[in-house]
């Protein structure tokens, strides 16, 4: 698990969905954290919304934590 923003530079933030793709390929799944108003925000949302059709296009979709943890053990 890993953040991904606490930076103003959408890069960055891509940079590290990039990692969590990685991780989701090799594992399965994948757990970030990414926030919302002054840590990220609107930054962290142009940078899902720039690499969602990717994600998707591999089999990787974004999940609540809720939602993982079902994924994970089961309900």
């Amino acid at each position: 698990m890993f953040f991904l923003d606490s930076t103003d530079s959408k890069a960055e933030v891509v940079k590290n969905l990039e990692k969590t793709k990685d991780i989701a390929l090799k594992r399965g799944y994948a757990l970030c954290i990414g926030h919302v108003g002054a840590e990220g925000g609107l930054i962290t949302a142009q940078a899902i919304a720039e690499t969602y059709e990717d994600f998707q296009n591999q089999g990787i979709k974004f999940v609540t934590v809720s939602e993982l943890k079902n994924i994970i053990y089961g309900n």
